[in-house]
């Protein structure tokens, strides 16, 4: 079974945003939520079958990727959570990764690394 991500985002004006783009072509498979209130929810129906949380600071206020990565640890401890602003210099004090949001190669590399490459899975 393919690694799930929960993908936390604001809507992108132009249809898909890269994020899920490169995720799902690396064959993860990406639930995607556009506000913190859709994160929760989509933890609450689906935390055991997710292997990881990319927060992006665009989802809303400052605080959201607080809200929505503490409920996500909470419910996945050892889960990674990976955080991604402009300057990757933004904190979120519940994510265990921050990045970029322009070096989408470098999210892939990381989360490949910690949840494997389903792409060279029989």
């Amino acid at each position: 079974m393919r690694p799930a991500l929960l993908v936390a985002e604001k809507e992108p004006e132009n249809g898909l945003s890269t994020r899920k783009l490169l995720l799902e072509t690396a064959k993860f498979n990406v639930i995607t939520a556009h506000s913190a209130q859709e994160s929760l929810e989509a933890l609450q129906l689906l935390a055991p079958g997710l292997a990881g949380l990319v927060v992006t600071s665009h989802l809303g206020p400052e605080n959201d990727c607080e809200i929505v990565a503490k409920a996500f640890k909470e419910a996945k401890p050892k889960a990674p959570v990976f955080f991604l602003s402009p300057t990757g210099m933004h904190a979120c004090k519940w994510a265990d990764h921050h990045l970029s949001t322009y070096e989408p190669d470098k999210l892939l590399v990381l989360v490949r690394d910690l949840l494997g490459d389903p792409s060279k899975s029989p």
